[in-house]
């Protein structure tokens, strides 16, 4: 039974050996923290430039091949607003405040563009459109929710003043791409319905002419 409360008084004095030992360190070296922030803030500018090269690039091939003129129309206003948020991330990173865009990390960004403009390659007319929406939405939402979560954690002042400022604008984008591929659903609803009463017009009239 003695051996009871040293063994209680042990286990707390072990406790608070690790809760002093991991305070102390904390408190010893800021500048290791302060650094991990700094290169946290460089790799989210190496994404930001990345993203924004890829979404230039995909709103360019949607000036070129889209049939769309809303989908022409919101590709134009994309390529302008993420040629001024590249401009931006690329002041930072000159600055010395971030990357440079030859991070190794963000080339999963520029995967993504390849990727999309692989697909999109492959399709034309009214099919290129909607894919092109549905590629820039599957990219855009991630980054949308990075900026949110960046907005938060960012130490830079001027990279959370660049983040506060490309949330708005990239929640619009996605509202407007949501909005545009209902449009286009709609469209194609409506030219499946047109296809079908064509053929059943067609086929009544070669029943009249006895199958000719």
């Amino acid at each position: 039974m003695k051996s009871f409360p040293i063994f209680i008084v042990s286990l707390l004095f072990s406790s608070l050996l690790i809760y002093t030992a991991d305070a102390a360190a904390q408190a010893i070296d800021p500048q290791k923290s302060a650094r991990a922030a700094a290169a946290s803030d460089a790799q989210f500018i190496a994404n930001g430039i990345a993203y924004n090269e890829g979404i230039m690039f995909l709103s360019q091939k949607a000036l070129d091949r889209a049939a769309d003129t809303r989908v022409r129309e919101l590709a134009q206003q994309m390529l302008n607003d993420h040629t001024a948020m590249l401009y931006s991330m690329e002041q930072l990173a000159t600055a010395g405040t971030g990357a440079s865009k030859k991070e190794d990390n963000a080339s999963g960004n520029h995967q993504q563009a390849a990727d999309a403009n692989s697909r999109l390659s492959r399709v034309s007319g009214a099919d290129f459109d909607s894919a092109w929406i549905d590629n820039l939405l599957t990219i855009c939402q991630p980054r949308h929710d990075e900026l949110v979560a960046a907005k938060e954690t960012v130490t830079n002042p001027r990279l959370k003043m660049a983040v506060t400022e490309a949330i708005p604008m990239v929640r619009k984008h996605l509202s407007q791409l949501r909005s545009i591929q209902k449009y286009l659903a709609k469209l194609a609803l409506q030219k499946r319905k047109e296809e079908a009463m064509q053929k059943k017009q067609e086929a009544l009239q070669k029943k009249q002419n006895g199958g000719r």
